[in-house]
This record gives structure tokens, sequence and C-alpha cells, in this order.
């Protein structure tokens, strides 16, 4: 019984297989991300009932709590996109991290940067989540009747793991710079 053994240059070639890949799926779902976006941006603009289920769902509210107008719509659409930036930036980076994973430029400080980026972006998007959340429930309920105002602000194991990972991904990206350094030392004393 034999095993095979992959040659260093099968390795990468399967390593820029997949990178291709996932250039395009990454690609598909920044670009499904903002399609989804734009939906719901033109089916909630003058549209109470359609507004007032996305808003519940978005800011976990309850339907009742909040009511349509042209001011809510603005401030809930422009929370909700404020919302999505840093994942479009975590994304962005991703794409081109596996773009120069499918070039072959593998431990790079290009990529350690990448992933530095994108840990940085995770670890951003959650107080921002909880900031937009606690807004959304001030601004989008202020004009309801006494008793009938929010201010909520909440804390979920999502967004715990969610920053763990992000730093998990921030000392990847910085250990990897500190051996892409180490290994260009080397290179110049050899």
């Amino acid at each position: 019984m034999s095993i095979a053994v992959a040659t260093t240059a099968q390795r990468l070639a399967q390593i820029q297989k997949v990178s291709r890949w996932m250039v395009w799926l990454t690609l598909a779902v920044i670009v499904g991300l903002g399609l989804l976006a734009l939906i719901g941006l033109v089916l909630t603009w003058d549209n109470p009932q359609h507004f007032e289920a996305i808003a519940e769902e978005a800011f976990r509210f309850k339907q009742s709590a909040i009511r349509y107008s042209a001011f809510n719509w603005m401030v809930g659409s422009s929370l909700l996109i404020i919302n999505i930036l840093p994942l479009l930036y975590a994304l962005g980076n991703i794409l081109l991290l596996f773009n120069g994973f499918a070039h072959a430029r593998l431990l790079t400080m290009e990529a350690a940067t990448r992933l530095k980026h994108i840990g940085l972006a995770f670890i951003a998007m959650q107080p921002l989540a909880i900031l937009t959340h606690t807004i959304a429930g001030v601004l989008l309920t202020m004009n309801n009747g006494e008793g009938q105002r929010m201010l909520a602000v909440g804390i979920e194991g999502q967004h715990i793991l969610t920053l763990l990972f992000g730093g998990l991904l921030l000392v990847i990206g910085w250990v990897m710079g500190e051996a892409v350094e180490i290994a260009e030392d080397h290179k110049q004393i050899l």
C-alpha cells in the first residue's frame, strides 16, 4: 500500500485552483449582497408593510413598534447600509487575498496585510452593529407615544464570536507578516 505524496508544485497548483474558484464565489457574494440591499431599498420605499417587516427582522423590533415614515425609511436604510460597510470591506480584502493566492502570491506581506484588514473589519462589525441597533431603536421609535419608545442595547454570542474571529485573523496576519520579514532576512544572509 503506497501513499501518494503531492509535490510542492502539485500542492501550489491545487491552492491556485481552489483560490480561483473562491475569487468567483466571493465576487458572487459581494454582488448578491449589493443586489439584496438594492432590492430591500426598492421594496421598502413607500411600502409600509415591507418596511416594517424588514425593520423588524433587521433591528429585531416588534413590528408594531415601528411606523413607516419617510424619516424612518431614511434612518433605517442609512443604518443598514452603514452596518454592512465593514462586511463589504472584509469581502473586498478576501477577494484580493484569494486573487493573490490564485497567482501564487502566498507568503507575502500583501497577504499578511489583507488578513489583518479582514480581521480588523470583523472586529469593527460588532461594535458598529450594537451601536446602529441602539441608534435605530431611538430614532425609529421617537415619534411613538409615551411608553412605546425604545432604547435597547444588546450583546449576543455572535458578537463575541465574531470579535474573537476577527482578533484571530488579525493575529494570524501579524504573525504571517513577521514570518515573511524573517524569511526575507534569511534570504539576504544567504
